[in-house]
């Protein structure tokens, strides 16, 4: 049985998702296709940070290999 903090709890963070969700959809359309290449770009340089991809290319630098 869900109680008044689950569905307090649940509707703040379906508010959160939805300003934040807003906010990327302005910026979006205020910057036009370069704020959408920044988004884009911001995601991957996370995603390649998240999963040590920056560690493995520096380790492969260290040991002589260039790209």
């Amino acid at each position: 049985m869900r109680d008044v903090y689950f569905i307090k709890s649940l509707f703040s963070t379906l508010l959160c998702y939805i300003v934040l969700y807003t906010i990327l959809i302005i910026f979006v359309a205020v910057t036009g296709i370069m704020g959408a290449l920044f988004i884009l770009v911001t995601g991957v340089v996370f995603l390649v940070y998240f999963y040590g991809g920056f560690k493995k290319i520096s380790d492969l630098r260290d040991k002589g290999r260039t790209f």
